[in-house]
Protein backbone atom coordinates (compact mmCIF):
# COMPACT_ATOMS: atom_id res chain seq x y z
CA UNK A 1 0.00 0.00 0.00
CA UNK A 2 1.57 3.33 -1.05
CA UNK A 3 2.33 5.92 1.63
CA UNK A 4 0.51 9.24 1.55
CA UNK A 5 3.80 11.00 0.89
CA UNK A 6 4.16 9.01 -2.33
CA UNK A 7 0.75 10.10 -3.57
CA UNK A 8 0.84 12.69 -6.35
CA UNK A 9 -1.81 15.31 -5.66
CA UNK A 10 -3.49 17.03 -8.62
CA UNK A 11 -2.18 20.53 -9.34
CA UNK A 12 -5.46 22.17 -8.19
CA UNK A 13 -5.30 20.26 -4.90
CA UNK A 14 -1.68 21.31 -4.39
CA UNK A 15 -2.66 24.97 -4.80
CA UNK A 16 -5.43 24.62 -2.21
CA UNK A 17 -3.05 22.95 0.22
CA UNK A 18 -0.51 25.74 -0.30
CA UNK A 19 -3.15 28.40 0.36
CA UNK A 20 -4.28 26.66 3.55
CA UNK A 21 -0.67 26.38 4.73
CA UNK A 22 -0.11 30.06 4.01
CA UNK A 23 -3.25 31.05 5.94
CA UNK A 24 -2.23 28.90 8.92
CA UNK A 25 1.28 30.37 8.93
CA UNK A 26 -0.20 33.88 8.85
CA UNK A 27 -2.52 33.14 11.77
CA UNK A 28 0.29 31.63 13.85
CA UNK A 29 2.58 34.58 13.08
CA UNK A 30 -0.11 37.08 14.09
CA UNK A 31 -0.79 35.24 17.35
CA UNK A 32 2.93 35.26 18.20
CA UNK A 33 3.16 38.97 17.43
CA UNK A 34 0.13 39.71 19.60
CA UNK A 35 1.58 37.68 22.47
CA UNK A 36 4.92 39.53 22.21
CA UNK A 37 3.09 42.87 22.04
CA UNK A 38 0.99 42.30 25.17
CA UNK A 39 3.97 40.95 27.08
CA UNK A 40 6.27 43.81 26.12
CA UNK A 41 3.62 46.47 26.81
CA UNK A 42 3.07 45.31 30.42
CA UNK A 43 4.48 47.61 33.10
CA UNK A 44 6.02 46.97 36.52
CA UNK A 45 5.23 49.62 39.16
CA UNK A 46 7.48 49.77 42.23
CA UNK A 47 6.50 51.05 45.69
CA UNK A 48 8.68 51.90 48.68
CA UNK A 49 7.11 53.56 51.78
CA UNK A 50 10.31 55.39 52.77
CA UNK A 51 12.49 55.85 49.69
CA UNK A 52 9.60 56.29 47.24
CA UNK A 53 8.09 59.48 45.83
CA UNK A 54 4.59 59.77 44.38
CA UNK A 55 5.89 62.30 41.85
CA UNK A 56 8.29 59.72 40.40
CA UNK A 57 7.56 57.40 37.46
CA UNK A 58 7.26 54.29 39.61
CA UNK A 59 8.75 52.20 36.82
CA UNK A 60 11.96 51.15 38.59
CA UNK A 61 13.02 50.58 42.19
CA UNK A 62 15.11 53.76 41.97
CA UNK A 63 12.02 55.73 40.95
CA UNK A 64 9.47 53.99 43.12
CA UNK A 65 6.15 55.44 44.23
CA UNK A 66 5.67 55.92 47.96
CA UNK A 67 1.97 55.63 48.75
CA UNK A 68 -0.33 52.74 47.85
CA UNK A 69 -3.01 55.37 47.28
CA UNK A 70 -1.17 56.10 44.02
CA UNK A 71 -2.57 52.85 42.63
CA UNK A 72 -5.97 54.51 42.20
CA UNK A 73 -4.42 56.82 39.60
CA UNK A 74 -2.77 54.04 37.59
CA UNK A 75 -4.48 52.67 34.51
CA UNK A 76 -3.53 49.08 35.28
CA UNK A 77 -3.97 46.55 32.49
CA UNK A 78 -3.36 42.86 31.90
CA UNK A 79 0.22 41.82 32.63
CA UNK A 80 1.03 44.84 34.81
CA UNK A 81 2.62 44.20 38.19
CA UNK A 82 2.44 46.26 41.37
CA UNK A 83 5.55 45.45 43.41
CA UNK A 84 6.00 46.39 47.07
CA UNK A 85 9.48 46.59 48.60
CA UNK A 86 10.32 43.56 50.72
CA UNK A 87 11.06 44.15 54.39
CA UNK A 88 9.11 47.44 54.48
CA UNK A 89 5.79 48.37 56.08
CA UNK A 90 2.99 50.28 54.35
CA UNK A 91 0.74 51.85 57.00
CA UNK A 92 -2.30 52.12 54.80
CA UNK A 93 -4.77 50.08 52.77
CA UNK A 94 -4.41 48.82 49.19
CA UNK A 95 -7.48 49.66 47.09
CA UNK A 96 -8.00 47.72 43.86
CA UNK A 97 -11.36 49.07 42.73
CA UNK A 98 -12.32 48.84 39.05
CA UNK A 99 -9.01 47.28 38.01
CA UNK A 100 -9.01 44.27 35.69
CA UNK A 101 -6.47 42.19 33.84
CA UNK A 102 -7.45 39.30 31.59
CA UNK A 103 -7.40 35.50 31.69
CA UNK A 104 -3.93 35.12 30.14
CA UNK A 105 -2.41 38.23 31.70
CA UNK A 106 -3.72 39.04 35.17
CA UNK A 107 -2.67 42.08 37.17
CA UNK A 108 -0.16 40.90 39.79
CA UNK A 109 0.37 42.42 43.25
CA UNK A 110 3.49 41.07 44.97
CA UNK A 111 6.75 41.74 46.85
CA UNK A 112 10.02 42.62 45.17
CA UNK A 113 13.30 41.87 46.92
CA UNK A 114 16.07 44.44 46.83
CA UNK A 115 17.77 44.78 50.23
CA UNK A 116 15.67 42.21 52.09
CA UNK A 117 14.32 38.70 51.60
CA UNK A 118 11.33 39.52 53.83
CA UNK A 119 7.83 40.03 52.48
CA UNK A 120 6.35 43.51 52.19
CA UNK A 121 3.85 44.29 54.98
CA UNK A 122 0.53 46.11 54.72
CA UNK A 123 -0.39 47.34 58.21
CA UNK A 124 -3.97 48.57 57.97
CA UNK A 125 -4.45 49.90 61.49
CA UNK A 126 -7.71 51.84 61.62
CA UNK A 127 -8.80 50.75 58.14
CA UNK A 128 -11.63 48.37 57.37
CA UNK A 129 -9.46 46.14 55.20
CA UNK A 130 -5.85 45.49 54.31
CA UNK A 131 -6.66 44.97 50.64
CA UNK A 132 -9.92 45.79 48.85
CA UNK A 133 -10.79 44.13 45.54
CA UNK A 134 -14.00 45.72 44.29
CA UNK A 135 -15.63 45.29 40.86
CA UNK A 136 -12.34 43.93 39.57
CA UNK A 137 -11.29 40.73 37.77
CA UNK A 138 -8.21 38.67 36.94
CA UNK A 139 -6.04 39.91 39.78
CA UNK A 140 -3.39 37.77 41.48
CA UNK A 141 -2.21 38.85 44.93
CA UNK A 142 0.78 36.99 46.32
CA UNK A 143 3.76 37.08 48.68
CA UNK A 144 2.57 39.73 51.15
CA UNK A 145 1.98 40.10 54.90
CA UNK A 146 -1.20 41.79 56.10
CA UNK A 147 -2.01 42.88 59.64
CA UNK A 148 -4.33 45.40 61.26
CA UNK A 149 -3.86 45.28 65.01
CA UNK A 150 -5.21 48.33 66.85
CA UNK A 151 -6.65 51.64 65.70
CA UNK A 152 -3.47 53.38 64.63
CA UNK A 153 -3.61 57.15 64.33
CA UNK A 154 -7.18 57.28 62.98
CA UNK A 155 -10.65 56.20 64.00
CA UNK A 156 -11.67 52.71 62.96
CA UNK A 157 -13.60 52.55 59.67
CA UNK A 158 -16.75 50.44 59.38
CA UNK A 159 -18.07 47.74 61.69
CA UNK A 160 -15.60 44.99 60.85
CA UNK A 161 -11.94 44.41 60.04
CA UNK A 162 -10.76 42.05 57.28
CA UNK A 163 -7.42 41.19 55.71
CA UNK A 164 -8.66 40.95 52.12
CA UNK A 165 -12.13 42.07 51.07
CA UNK A 166 -13.60 40.92 47.75
CA UNK A 167 -16.90 42.44 46.71
CA UNK A 168 -18.99 43.45 43.71
CA UNK A 169 -21.61 46.18 43.71
CA UNK A 170 -24.76 46.57 41.64
CA UNK A 171 -24.60 44.68 38.35
CA UNK A 172 -20.81 44.38 38.54
CA UNK A 173 -18.96 41.13 39.21
CA UNK A 174 -15.49 39.83 40.03
CA UNK A 175 -13.77 36.73 38.65
CA UNK A 176 -10.28 35.31 38.18
CA UNK A 177 -9.07 36.40 41.63
CA UNK A 178 -6.12 34.41 43.04
CA UNK A 179 -4.57 34.74 46.52
CA UNK A 180 -1.26 32.99 47.10
CA UNK A 181 1.21 32.99 50.01
CA UNK A 182 -0.51 35.74 51.98
CA UNK A 183 0.42 35.81 55.67
CA UNK A 184 -2.56 37.43 57.41
CA UNK A 185 -2.55 37.94 61.18
CA UNK A 186 -3.84 40.17 64.01
CA UNK A 187 -6.86 41.49 62.15
CA UNK A 188 -8.67 43.18 65.05
CA UNK A 189 -8.84 46.36 67.11
CA UNK A 190 -6.97 45.94 70.40
CA UNK A 191 -8.16 49.28 71.75
CA UNK A 192 -11.85 48.50 71.29
CA UNK A 193 -11.49 45.05 72.84
CA UNK A 194 -9.79 46.55 75.92
CA UNK A 195 -12.54 49.15 76.27
CA UNK A 196 -15.21 46.46 76.23
CA UNK A 197 -13.36 44.52 78.93
CA UNK A 198 -13.01 47.60 81.12
CA UNK A 199 -16.75 48.37 80.91
CA UNK A 200 -17.53 44.93 82.31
Amino acid sequence: MPYLRDYKFPIAMKKKISIVQLVLKTIVTNLICLSIYFTSSATDYYFHPVMGNDSATGKSHKNAFQSLAKIKELNLKGGDRVLLAGGTVFNETLDLSNKSGNYDNPIVISTYHLHSDELAVIDAKGYQYGILIENSSFIHIQNLKISASGLGSKAHEGKMRVGVMLRATGANYSKGIALDNLKISDIFSKTKVLNVVQKK
